[in-house]
């Protein structure tokens, strides 16, 4: 109850410091803009303590498992980069990648462990081509479909 008399008191001297500044600012020319703002300023003072309720009722008390969020954003961007250092060198011997599937889990340590490559490729004549420069360039051991 005691918050709620501490909130309606500095409402009050919110409003009344407004109050004030608009008596003084009245004839200038930017009274219009100053309006608004004083409204504003008087709705988002008011707006905020009831923004502290909701917390502490445990509204935004949701849990995240930080760690496994990172672990998942790092392992899909180092897919991506195998993925798109894969589809440039295919395409630098012309030939276009159908689909591209990686087998990975991040370690204890946070390295990015691989365990398979797999692609498809447009153009079945160039398997072993692809396959070897795949390795040579790359050093990645790809399957190729």
């Amino acid at each position: 109850m005691d918050t709620f008399k501490i909130w309606m008191l500095s409402l009050c001297g919110a409003t009344a410091i407004t109050s004030l500044f608009r008596i003084l600012l009245s004839k200038s020319s930017l009274n219009k803009v100053l309006n608004i703002f004083f409204t504003l300023f008087v709705l988002f003072y008011t707006i905020m303590p009831i923004q502290s309720l909701f917390k502490d009722k445990g509204f935004n008390d949701v849990s995240f498992d930080t760690q496994n969020e990172y672990s998942e954003i790092y392992q899909n961007g180092y897919e991506q980069i195998i993925e798109l250092s894969i589809k440039n060198e295919c395409k630098k011997s012309d030939v276009e990648v159908l689909s591209c599937n990686i087998v990975s889990y991040m370690n204890d340590e946070d390295y990015l462990c691989v365990e398979s490559i797999e692609i498809r490729i447009d153009n079945a004549d160039k398997t072993e081509m692809i396959k070897n420069t795949l390795k040579k360039q790359l050093g990645y051991e790809v399957i190729v479909k």
